[in-house]
């Protein structure tokens, strides 16, 4: 069976080279009809690679729900980019957006001003203005606490004795004694590579070349240790607000360290951050000069009017038409 231009085939006999949609083969091929592929489906992965943590009234697991959408007009012949999207529990929905602004900025944003991570994509490629991209969500199954925990878990690079004082002292007074959370940003690099985008890449066809990763925040610092690394798994990066103060700068000293050489494959870094992240920025514009030091295409923006938790609602329809211009189409 063979699927060609968003409709399925099936042999009458061995057959090469005839492609089943032209007049002169339509003797060799029966048409079956349409593909049947899901603009949105929702699959739970285990992730060995992962480490539980259980502690009073509280687990922190080792289950991501992973979202994958389909761009408009999929066609499951042509090879599609790849755009891995972490805190999709929180970007994923205006209404999440909505509820971290009310919790943690004490403010009320009417959902009419907000816009979720795929809605923004979704308007960049209908606007022509980005390539089409197949989404990769992946979202923390747990309660808001939990999934903070989880996020200091595995986008952390490593663990951080000041980031322990803040788990234990802020969010996780109850953690066991001898119990470290961060640091397990390697593991959920194995979890990626061993478990999720094999599943992807099994299912789709795609142009690993073109794999993306867009992080905010933790997951942000978690992008760009990714990028120093040899092995990376990712080409572009849309990394927002990242965490650039983790364990006192280190990523950025690693990166001074790297040679323009062994940054080889990177195609693309977009950076954003909200004006009111002034303290963030002096940091941000460090990384954005060592990335161009270092000959990588790099685009930065500063969104107005935008904080650390509502720039998220306007970067990546920015980001995504840098990073996957529409011109870039295969």
């Amino acid at each position: 069976m063979r699927s060609h231009l968003g409709r399925n085939y099936r042999a009458n006999w061995w057959t090469q080279a005839m492609r089943p949609d032209r007049a002169a083969s339509r003797s060799e091929w029966q048409d079956l009809g349409p593909c049947q592929y899901p603009a949105h489906s929702v699959i739970t992965l285990r992730g060995d690679q992962l480490t539980p943590i259980t502690g009073p009234a509280m687990q922190i697991g080792t289950h991501y729900r992973v979202h994958i959408l389909l761009p408009a007009n999929y066609q499951p012949d042509r090879a599609y980019s790849t755009l891995y999207v972490a805190d999709w529990s929180w970007l994923g929905e205006r209404s999440s957006m909505q509820d971290l602004l009310r919790i943690y900025e004490q403010r009320e944003v009417p959902l009419s001003e907000l816009r979720s991570v795929p809605e923004q994509i979704t308007a960049a490629e209908a606007a022509g203005e980005a390539s089409p991209v197949i989404v990769i969500g992946l979202e923390c199954p747990d309660d808001l606490l939990a999934c903070q925990i989880r996020r200091e878990r595995d986008f952390t690079p490593n663990s951080w004795a000041p980031e322990e004082d803040y788990i234990r002292g802020v969010l996780w007074p109850e953690l066991p004694a001898g119990l470290t959370v961060s640091g397990g940003g390697e593991a959920f690099g194995r979890f990626l590579r061993e478990t999720v985008i094999p599943h992807v890449e099994q299912r789709f066809r795609v142009d690993p070349k073109q794999r993306g990763w867009l992080g905010t925040s933790l997951s942000g610092l978690w992008g760009l240790s990714q990028l120093n690394q040899r092995s990376r798994l990712f080409s572009h990066y849309l990394l927002n607000s990242p965490s650039l103060w983790y364990a006192d700068g280190a990523v950025l000293t690693e990166l001074t360290a790297q040679s323009p050489v062994n940054l080889r494959g990177i195609r693309t870094v977009y950076l954003s951050s909200g004006s009111e992240e002034a303290a963030e920025q002096p940091l941000l514009d460090l990384l954005g000069a060592q990335l161009r030091e270092k000959q990588i295409p790099t685009e930065q923006r500063t969104l107005p009017a935008a904080t650390h938790l509502s720039a998220p609602s306007s970067a990546t329809r920015i980001g995504l038409p840098l990073v996957y211009p529409a011109s870039s189409a295969p």
